[in-house]
């Protein structure tokens, strides 16, 4: 008897180990109330196979929809011609099994909680009429996988008592595992997975030890989520182009997870178990416009990388001011009004002087000096005394208003 721990394609956690499978034979492990197959393996037709409401790759205006909504929504989000292509050149992978567990709708039917793309894609090799996209892809697919014998009318499905059975397997393999899903996919199952712990001591930890990662990651994600359910319930702050499959969860994530002076300035406690209960609305649509409002193709941060510059400009009173009073103030002319600026002058300072003494070192084995290189260093001196002159100034100023 072997555990799906023991069969090579399934890499899980021993917390799953309760999955019994007698491999290869489909055999009965325990009987479940109200429904046609038991615990294990079994092969069953797609007809009897339904998606799952609850997937958490799909879009929030998608839960809950019917099948064919679903599948008409994969086609256009979900790679799905790839994965059909790939099933009528090779048939369907049988070693790796679906899983699912029994409608209690009593109709007999099972919702398969993982392998969804793979039912989708098999649903429209047999039903090929229920595509609204990509209708001749579809159907010149589905003709070819019955010329080549390789169209499948019964699938492998694990079938498990119940979704919770299986919560964990889902969140090592598609958040930290070998199959990861989409960001907001992610932090949708994880906090699922939260929401029944939420007030457990050790929350973090516990569920990080479950899926095989850190706390700190899991606890970014949970965050994540809620700051992504915030957003769009504010319908994405009417930004036109920015919807579930073309937001970018991991930049306003990081700013409101990593970032001490962002984090105060929107009120966002990244420690509570309430992480958004004193959020101030008003900065926290600011911080969303300046990462995702385009203004001629960009955005007032720029790039994910000057978020530490954000931080610093945020922190700073003058120049938090200066830029959310000016929307064409850029991002690096506001960090200029910032300490970030004196860093910025002694950094390009000691850079001058490594590279001066570079220099120096070359000037007893020079073989012909030119007159357009003593202009040189001589512009190199009337700089350098002209930023020790301001410098003198700037210290005077501050002795006289001590």
């Amino acid at each position: 008897m072997k555990t799906l721990l023991e069969i090579p394609q399934y890499n899980i956690p021993p917390l799953f180990n309760n999955f019994t499978l007698l491999y290869p034979a489909c055999n009965i492990i325990s009987k479940i109330k109200h429904m046609a197959y038991s615990e294990g393996l079994h092969n069953i037709g797609f007809q009897h196979l339904m998606l799952d409401p609850h997937n958490p790759r799909l879009a929030l205006e998608m839960q809950h929809q019917s099948d064919e909504e679903v599948i008409s929504w994969m086609l256009n989000n979900a790679s799905l011609t790839e994965l059909m292509a790939s099933i009528v050149e090779n048939g369907f992978f049988g070693g790796e099994p679906l899983v699912g567990t029994v409608s209690n709708d009593g109709s007999g039917k099972v919702i398969i909680v993982e392998g969804n793309r793979r039912l989708a894609a098999v649903k429209l090799l047999n039903t090929p009429d229920i595509a609204r996209y990509l209708v001749n892809t579809v159907t010149n697919l589905s003709v070819e996988a019955i010329e080549k014998g390789t169209l499948p009318k019964e699938l492998p499905v694990y079938i498990v008592a119940n979704r919770e059975a299986v919560a964990t397997y889902l969140g090592f393999r598609h958040i930290s595992g070998v199959r990861p899903w989409p960001v907001i996919a992610k932090a949708r199952y994880l906090y699922s997975l939260y929401q029944p712990m939420a007030n457990l001591p050790d929350v973090y930890r516990k569920l990080a030890k479950e899926i095989g990662s850190k706390p700190v990651y899991v606890r970014r994600l949970i965050v994540g989520y809620q700051l992504f359910e915030h957003i769009a319930n504010k319908g994405f702050y009417d930004e036109p182009n920015l919807s579930e499959e073309t937001f970018d969860l991991s930049l306003i994530n990081d700013a409101a997870t990593r970032y001490t002076n962002i984090m105060a300035y929107m009120g966002v406690d990244a420690d509570s178990q309430q992480p958004l209960v004193n959020l101030q609305e008003v900065h926290f649509k600011n911080v969303f416009k300046w990462l995702y409002e385009r203004k001629d193709g960009v955005t007032r941060l720029g790039e994910g990388r000057n978020l530490p510059l954000l931080n610093r400009i945020v922190g700073d009173k003058t120049a938090l001011t200066a830029f959310e009073e000016d929307d064409k103030l850029t991002i690096y002319d506001a960090a200029s009004l910032t300490e970030l600026a004196d860093d910025t002058m002694r950094a390009y300072l000691q850079q001058a002087r490594t590279s001066l003494r570079e220099a120096q070192k070359y000037m007893h084995t020079i073989r012909a000096a030119k007159n357009s290189d003593r202009d040189l260093a001589d512009e190199v001196a009337s700089i350098a005394l002209n930023i020790s002159r301001s410098i003198f100034e700037h210290l005077s100023t501050s002795k006289s208003r001590a």
